[in-house]
This record gives C-alpha cells, sequence and structure tokens, in this order.
C-alpha cells in the first residue's frame, strides 16, 4: 500500500491545505524512513523511540516535535487504521506570544505604500484581519459593496465567514477592480496579472516594511495579531474577534488577551497598593 499517497487523497478530502498536506506527508515519511517496519506492525514503543530520537538525539524543540506527535496520530488513526498512538500523550510544548505593530507603526507601513495593489494588500490585511491564504484567494464576487463586506470562503477552520470592509478601504477597492483585468477571478494580483504566492505575498510585506523603516520582523500574519489585538484594545469583545478572525476554538482568539498593552496596564501591581494605601 502507498500509504503515503493514500495521507494525500485523505486530508485532500478532509479539506486539509496544502500546506498541511506537505507537512504530514513529510513526518510520515521521515517517520516510516526511521522505523523500517510495515506500518501496520508499528507499535506504542516505536512511536516512543522516534520522538526520544527527535527530542534527545537530533534536538529538535519541542514544538516541532509537537507537530511530528499530531501529524502521526492522524496518520495512523486515518490511514493506517491503526490505535498504536491512542494511549499516548503529546508532548507538552509552548506557545509563544507573537509580537504586533503598534498604531504608530501600522500608519508607517501604511504611509510607506507606492502602488494601489500594496494599500489594498494592507489595508485587508490589517483591516479585516485576513490570513494570507485568504487575502491570495480573494474573488472579487467576494466584496459586496452594498453591504460592505468581504466573503471569506473555504478558510482554515474550513468556515465561512463575513468580516466588514473598512471605510477608507472602500474606495480603494472600488478603483483597484475598476483597472483589474476582466479575465481574472482575483481581486490582489502581481505585477504579472496573476495572484500572488505565498512567498511572493511575503515579500512584498518585507519591501514595503523596509521602506517605512519598522524596526520589527513585518509579516503578513503580523497583521492579522495586530488586526485583533488593536480590536480588544478598543474594547471589542472576544467573541466578536473570534467571529472576525474565523476562529473555531475561543482559545485561539485568547491569545491577544496576553498582546494588549490595554488590558495589561490596566492592571494594577499590588506593590504599588503597598504605596496608596
Amino acid at each position: 500500500m502507498d500509504y503515503l499517497q493514500a495521507l494525500r487523497v485523505n486530508m485532500a478530502v478532509s479539506g486539509y491545505s496544502k500546506s498541511s498536506m506537505g507537512t504530514y506527508v513529510k513526518q510520515a515519511r521521515l517517520f516510516m524512513d526511521f522505523v523500517k517496519k510495515e506500518m501496520v506492525d508499528v507499535v506504542e514503543s516505536d512511536i516512543k523511540d522516534y520522538l526520544f530520537f527527535l527530542l534527545d538525539i537530533k534536538k529538535n524543540n519541542i514544538n516541532s516535535v509537537c507537530t511530528t506527535f499530531y501529524s502521526l496520530r492522524y496518520f495512523f488513526r486515518n490511514v493506517v487504521r491503526s490505535d498504536c498512538m491512542e494511549e499516548l500523550k503529546s508532548p507538552k510544548g509552548f506557545r509563544r506570544c507573537p509580537s504586533v505593530l503598534s498604531v504608530e507603526e501600522v500608519k508607517q507601513l501604511v504611509d510607506a505604500c507606492m502602488t494601489l495593489t500594496e494599500e489594498c494588500v494592507v489595508g485587508i490585511l490589517y483591516g479585516c484581519g485576513l490570513r494570507s491564504a485568504e487575502l491570495r484567494s480573494l474573488h472579487k464576487k467576494d466584496i459586496n459593496f452594498d453591504r460592505q463586506t468581504l466573503h471569506i470562503r473555504e478558510t482554515k477552520s474550513r468556515i465561512d465567514r463575513f468580516v466588514p470592509i473598512p471605510d477608507v478601504l472602500v474606495p480603494k477597492l472600488r478603483r483597484l477592480l475598476r483597472f483589474s483585468p476582466t479575465s481574472t477571478v482575483y481581486v490582489i494580483l502581481s505585477c504579472y496579472n496573476r495572484p500572488y504566492t505565498e512567498v511572493g505575498l511575503y515579500i512584498l510585506i518585507q519591501k514595503i516594511a523596509l521602506r517605512s523603516g519598522i524596526d520589527k520582523k513585518v509579516y503578513p500574519h503580523l497583521l492579522r495579531h495586530t488586526f485583533a489585538t488593536h480590536l480588544l484594545e478598543q474594547g471589542v469583545d472576544i467573541r466578536t474577534i473570534q467571529v472576525l478572525l474565523g476562529h473555531k476554538h475561543l482559545q485561539s482568539t485568547e491569545i491577544y488577551t496576553h498582546l494588549s498593552n490595554t488590558l495589561l496596564h490596566s492592571v494594577k501591581s499590588p506593590l504599588d497598593n503597598l504605596y496608596t494605601e
């Protein structure tokens, strides 16, 4: 049996992204190279030995090993149809708080845009909180100017959603579509009149950030983090932010409570209370 092809097919029909498929297939292939036995004969101790090898011998970081664990668990549950990992608990990883841009830095980034496309890219990523893939796959039909919304389809969590278009972005999007080739369905196009690749969009944001003089690593998803954090600081409730971001679980959204300066500085330290009583 071609297990790797079976894994690709299984993930494809389940709606997983190409990026996730690539990661899971790679992890399964590396494990198969390591264990050198039939997958149906793999037992729990084989998995443990491999995870130990990654952590102790290869010195992989814990989050990388967690990715391996979840990839293999999906593989054995859904492709091999084995329960060899059902009693195993995942390694304890940690979740880094992403950095975010300040309001002033966002203004710098916006001011550094030199083309209408760049203005719309930054405007949609920061103003609507879209993921890179959602922006790149956005179709003209997904823009509703009457309701002033974007229809986000085929998302990472496989949940369609609507997000409001900021007022300042509406005329820019109208102009962008007015000059867009009729031969394409996509909203955001590169200078070659083709949709951006993941790397291409990353490079575009890097170029804009370099022009802006911001002394931080700026990338598409950072603008999504910044969107959510700034909304929280403006008093928008966490449940609304969850809906706008398209998170399936509230836990994914709660990380932004750790990033908000407004929330952090609203907490009075007990040390200060010693000198105010």
